[in-house]
């Protein structure tokens, strides 16, 4: 890789000097990419595109958050003053830093916006762990497409004398390098409350017990993942394989597409399976193995197909059909609508293409979760509008899941 990486600097300054307006172009082209990148790790919904229409057009994206405007034009106007900041090789202050956090929250948290904190911070961060594995060994597989392993890790310098080394197939057997410190297992864990599973809730949150588990726990999304790629049975659990390149699609837009700061098993699973459907279409064999492979690291039911034209078939009735199409939409037909987002008092969700009969064939039900994966409520939809009151909500990010006619849907909103 390091001589690939040198070739290519080479091709690059052969390219040189480049012209004014070309080293514009790329400086805004990375400006707009940092911008979609680090706020899609932070739950941000705006597609690449649709955060260069905001920023280079100055229009809204109807259906999106006014936080997530917010959240686009603040990094944006955030990265060009922290260029102008270092360009007279300028000392950091603590001020400096203050003022960046309140350039990007700005009109998003104004109490606490360019202040220190000054309460305690739970961190929950095994399954972003978890992708830092998943797209670690990714990149292995890539770079070394003739020796890749499922272990990751194995090639750090010793420099540390620790091997923080995980391994994909079998975590059981793979020794974690502190056990028996703190409560910490000698093993890492399969399947959530399995063998090896660290029980965060007995131990403080703190680094000495590292946060909760983090590098511990992490280990079950990537055993799912596993599962998921190559097949196998786990707690009972048959799963059969869709390849490392389907599965990786799947992590890989369920992460930029669905994933929250503050992730938990069940809503990283209903991630996965949403996007399974979203890349490989509903009622396809994908979606049923993510749904299974899920279900054998102890997160979620088992998905027993439904025969259709002798197809596996997740989660649909006896009308639907089987597809093979390996592409994303650009824009999927949305059963949902909901207005006004954000919402203060009353938020209405809209069923655009579903009459009122049926509706109450489907046995639909619309669920609002917390944005850490907390179910608020659950109410049984019975005409085409459902008005809800979210007055007693706190101000934040909320999901709202659609479960009806076999499918899944999910919408962001807003409490003001």
């Amino acid at each position: 890789m390091r001589n690939r990486l040198l070739a290519k600097k080479q091709q690059l300054e052969e390219l040189r000097p480049f012209s004014a307006s070309a080293l514009q172009r790329l400086k805004d082209d990375f400006a707009i990419e940092w911008t979609y990148n680090s706020n899609s790790i932070e739950g941000n919904t705006l597609s690449l595109r649709e955060t260069r229409v905001v920023l280079q057009d100055g229009l809204t994206i109807g259906g999106k958050s006014l936080r997530e405007h917010f959240e686009t034009h603040n990094h944006h106007k955030a990265i060009a003053w922290l260029e102008e900041l270092v360009k007279p090789n300028h000392k950091l202050l603590s001020r400096d830093i203050l003022h960046l956090h309140a350039m990007v929250m700005q009109s998003i948290d104004d109490e606490f916006k360019g202040r220190f904190r000054n309460g305690r911070v739970r961190i929950t961060g095994a399954i972003s762990e978890s992708y830092g594995d998943i797209f670690g060994f990714l990149c292995e597989r890539h770079a070394q497409p003739n020796t890749w392993d499922w272990v990751f890790g194995e090639d750090v310098s010793d420099d540390y004398n620790v091997f923080p080394t995980r391994e994909f197939a079998s975590p059981n057997s793979h020794p974690f390098d502190f056990g028996g410190i703190n409560g910490f297992p000698f093993f890492y864990p399969s399947s959530v409350g399995g063998l090896n599973y660290y029980n965060y809730q007995l131990y403080p949150t703190d680094g000495a017990h590292d946060f909760g588990g983090i590098h511990i726990n992490c280990t079950v999304q990537d055993r799912c993942f596993y599962l998921l790629s190559m097949g196998g049975t786990q707690l009972g659990k048959s799963v059969g394989g869709i390849g490392i390149d389907a599965a990786a699609k799947i992590a890989y837009y369920a992460l930029t597409n669905y994933a929250t700061p503050n992730e938990t098993w069940e809503l990283s699973r209903l991630h996965w399976i949403t996007a399974a459907e979203k890349i490989f279409k509903k009622c396809s064999y994908e979606s049923n193995q993510t749904c299974r492979a899920w279900s054998a690291v102890n997160v979620g039911p088992y998905c027993e197909p439904c025969a259709i034209g002798n197809r596996p078939c997740y989660g649909c009735n006896s009308e639907s059909t089987y597809s093979s199409i390996n592409t994303i939409d650009e824009e999927p037909t949305s059963q949902l609508r909901l207005f006004p987002n954000p919402a203060s008092n009353m938020l209405t969700i809209e069923f655009s293409e579903l009459t009122a009969s049926q509706i109450a064939s489907f046995q639909s039900k619309i669920c609002i979760y917390s944005n850490i994966g907390i179910k608020l409520s659950e109410m049984v939809i019975s005409n085409s509008e459902l008005n809800i009151d979210v007055s007693q909500l706190s101000p934040g990010i909320y999901f709202v899941h659609y479960i009806g006619d076999g499918k899944n849907e999910i919408k962001i909103f807003q409490k003001q």
